[in-house]
């Protein structure tokens, strides 16, 4: 699997099958076809792909010695902490390593920082699915720039520094719910505004960081430093 920078252009893919004749290369998201289709060894990854984290697949067809084959490579669409020129400024005595050597020491500092926040500074838009806790607020793995809907529902809004969701007022949520005896104010009991105990929602809404915040880049550049000695 290879990291491709988020919003990068221009970066190929190849297939490194010797003597392979390429019949066709396909991209593909979340199993759905994305961007151009070539029949290339060196194929661009198209900006759709790059414009947002994610593992993503290419598909290849080719010919070896007169027999057709396919083959699916995976790889994944990273949001680096920082990048070479930016290092370079903040310490100039990097500017006698590759661009090479320096996204290798990112990738080192990346995957510290990822583990030790247990948060990744990456963007995406999809679907995250959270679990109820049976009170009004909705917890998330991820943290959410805007959502979109909730079970395929609109009128939520995000609370807790943007890692929970929260009904913006009172709104029905889908559920049919029949009661007998005197008539009152289903509320009283239901607590419509309230996610079930365990019960799986589908959030659709865009996750994660525009751009690094300004001290997870500030950690990773000191990391580095103290890295290279």
């Amino acid at each position: 699997m290879a990291e491709i920078f988020r919003d990068v252009t221009g970066k190929a893919v190849t297939l490194d099958i010797p003597n392979a004749v390429i019949n066709s290369v396909e991209f593909y998201r979340d199993g759905v076809k994305v961007g151009v289709t070539a029949s290339t060894n060196a194929v661009p990854v198209p900006y759709a792909i790059t414009h947002e984290n994610g593992p993503f697949i290419v598909k290849w067809d080719y010919t070896v010695e007169e027999n057709t084959y396919t083959r699916y490579d995976e790889h994944e669409v990273i949001t680096p902490l920082f990048i070479a020129e930016e290092l370079k400024a903040f310490n100039s005595n990097f500017e006698s390593l590759t661009n090479a050597k320096i996204n290798e020491l990112e990738s080192l500092v990346r995957k510290i920082i990822e583990g030790t926040t247990r948060q990744t500074f990456g963007y995406r838009k999809g679907i995250v699915t959270m679990y109820g806790t049976g009170t009004d607020i909705l917890r998330s793995p991820e943290r959410i720039i805007s959502v979109d809907t909730v079970n395929g529902a609109a009128g939520y809004r995000t609370v807790n520094n943007q890692f929970a969701l929260q009904r913006a007022g009172y709104v029905w949520n889908g559920d049919i719910v029949s009661v007998a005896g005197p008539i009152r104010d289903p509320r009283f009991d239901l607590r419509p505004n309230t996610f079930g105990l365990n019960v799986p929602y589908q959030i659709s809404g865009e996750f994660g960081w525009i751009s690094v915040p300004g001290d997870i880049k500030q950690a990773a550049l000191l990391l580095a430093e103290e890295f290279s000695c």
